[in-house]
């Protein structure tokens, strides 16, 4: 609304001129000179946010009393006056919630100031903390979409560079859990790049094949099908698998072919093969791998031994099968053929013993 002077200015001219003299009169003087006051204090204040304007606006109102409580003017005038202490202490909070990126209570204080007007054309000059604050929130909702959006897709480099981002815009992980998930997701994904790589690098050792398992576990229950370090860890566990099968190959063929028995064929075909094709793989590569190549090596060389003695007499070719069950080591020492060969070195030998006694007995009486 424009404030008109014209007409009360004028009647309080005319009546101060007539000098009234009722009580009545005087009141009615009286109300028009504060509601005259009280129009040229709010317009000096009206679209302004000057204190000591205000000020003076308050002042008018209390001068006002209880006679003009009802008038309407100063009913507005109240109004107006309580809207604006509303502003500037919404204005104070505003730049709180900015100084501390505090989303929620932004949104909250800008639907005050759209209640307030602080958005019209006219406070928004006066209040720049509006724009401010709404230019804040889509700062922040920039950030959060950038945090959750990698989060998502388990982009570490977009991680750094969202959770460094809103380290610099001082945005507390105390009031947003998506900087909270961020930074959780990030930590394990550097924790399942190194868990693949070690896993990697150490599969061959040890516990290798457990050690892959349960990080390519923790990589897959994490989302993170696309680690960089997964091809190479699938390639390295299938070397291990591939050599687990041919371990397992390998000491099938140590359990059938081997000398047992009077009557049994020696078998080397199946144990070649399998040796072959370790060899082609490039060898064994874990310790218990390297364990089963040795055992399965010594096995044949006794079951080519024993092949040659068995059936002789040949004292050099029962001295070899003697010579190689001696040194077969503790893991081989209980093994059926070692036991087996050892025996019948044993009883090759109690045979050449009664044949030796037999020929010392003939020659004793023939020299007799």
């Amino acid at each position: 609304d424009i404030i008109s002077f014209k007409g009360l200015d004028e009647t309080i001219e005319t009546a101060t001129k007539f000098a009234l003299k009722t009580q009545a009169g005087k009141v009615a003087l009286r109300m028009a000179k504060n509601i005259r006051a009280l129009r040229a204090a709010v317009q000096s204040a009206e679209h302004t946010k000057d204190k000591a304007k205000w000020m003076i606006v308050e002042t008018s109102v209390s001068e006002a009393g209880a006679e003009l409580a009802d008038n309407e003017e100063v009913k507005f005038a109240s109004h107006r006056l309580v809207n604006q202490r509303k502003r500037d202490n919404l204005e104070v909070e505003l730049q709180t919630m900015i100084e501390e990126r505090n989303k929620p209570m932004l949104v909250e204080f800008l639907e005050k100031g759209k209640a307030l007007e602080m958005h019209d054309k006219w406070y928004v000059k006066l209040y720049p903390v509006m724009k401010e604050a709404a230019a804040m929130v889509d700062t922040i909702d920039k950030h959060l979409h950038g945090l959750v959006q990698s989060e998502e897709k388990r982009d570490q480099k977009a991680l750094e560079k969202w959770i460094k981002a809103s380290h610099e815009l001082r945005m507390s992980p105390e009031l947003y859990n998506e900087i909270r998930a961020a930074e959780s997701t990030l930590r394990n994904i550097v924790k399942a790049r190194q868990s693949l790589k070690k896993a990697t690098d150490s599969i061959f050792e040890q516990g290798g094949h457990v050690r892959m398992d349960a990080a390519m576990k923790f990589a897959l229950n994490l989302k993170f099908g696309h680690a960089p370090e997964l091809p190479g860890a699938r390639k390295a566990l299938a070397e291990l698998e591939k050599e687990e099968d041919l371990m397992k190959s390998l000491e099938d063929t140590m359990q059938v072919g081997g000398f047992l028995k009077e009557g049994d064929v020696v078998e080397l075909k199946k144990i070649d093969q399998i040796l072959g094709e370790i060899e082609q793989n490039g060898g064994f590569k874990t310790t218990d791998g390297k364990d089963c190549e040795g055992r399965a090596r010594k096995i044949r060389e006794l079951r080519v031994r024993i092949s040659k003695a068995e059936g002789t007499k040949d004292k050099a070719l029962w001295k070899e099968v003697e010579q190689w069950v001696s040194v077969a080591g503790s893991m081989l020492s209980k093994h059926p053929e070692f036991l087996f060969a050892g025996k019948r070195v044993a009883d090759q030998r109690g045979r050449d013993e009664i044949k030796m006694k037999l020929i010392t007995s003939v020659e004793a009486r023939n020299q007799a």
